[in-house]
């Protein structure tokens, strides 16, 4: 009496490890050898003696590191696009950014639009008011402003004692002139006065005593 049922497949089981280095699925593995999926897991169970799924991860990975090396081949025979892929991946290679804008930039490019926005007849009172406003800048003296005589400035005395201490004197910064060396009043800018201190007195010497003089003496 013959043996009942359909006759085992028989798989070449490096051509299935071809495969599945191609990243081949179970359904295309199946239907390559003309069989269904189960029929594939239990002849990888007999053969194998682990599950499919641990047969296919183990070899699918082969094809992992031959692709690998293909593409560090081409890269390497002057692929440019493969050497910028592999450099930035392999190398953490980055393209450079470009720098922010300045602020002087982004308040002018912010004008730039504020002033494409306007009409013609905004751009020409905008016109008239700067004029107006250097006209009269210019003609208003360059000492004062607003008719008020400028004040005195820290700088100002800084700058009158620099020769003074240059040459190892004492100086006194006095902004109110005293009334021995007062003059007639000058500019508002006009440099202020200094002042400079006495000669620090040396010891004193005691006169000699005359004897005939003395009351006390002989």
């Amino acid at each position: 009496m013959g043996q009942r049922g359909r006759k085992r497949i028989e798989i070449n089981w490096k051509v299935f490890e071809g495969l599945c280095a191609i990243q081949a699925t179970l359904t295309e593995l199946a239907t390559f050898h003309h069989c269904s999926e189960d029929t594939i897991e239990r002849a990888v169970k007999r053969n194998y003696g682990r599950p499919f799924a641990e047969v296919f991860a183990e070899k699918r990975r082969v094809g992992f590191l031959s692709l690998r090396r293909k593409i560090w081949e081409t890269a390497l025979d002057g692929n440019v696009t493969l050497l910028i892929f592999l450099a930035k991946h392999f190398l953490a290679m980055r393209d450079p950014l470009p720098a922010p804008p300045s602020p002087q930039a982004i308040r002018e490019e912010q004008m730039k639009q504020d002033l494409d926005r306007m009409t013609d007849e905004e751009l020409d009172e905008i016109d008239r008011i700067v004029n107006r406003a250097r006209s009269r800048e210019l003609s208003s003296p360059t000492a004062t402003r607003q008719g008020k005589p400028r004040a005195a400035a820290p700088h100002d005395f800084y700058d009158a004692a620099q020769p003074h201490q240059a040459a190892g004197e004492a100086i006194t910064l006095d902004p109110t002139p005293s009334p021995a060396t007062s003059k007639a009043p000058g500019p508002a800018n006009s440099t202020p006065i200094i002042a400079a201190a006495p000669p620090h007195p040396g010891p004193t010497t005691p006169a000699p005593s005359n004897p005939d003089n003395d009351p006390e003496g002989p």
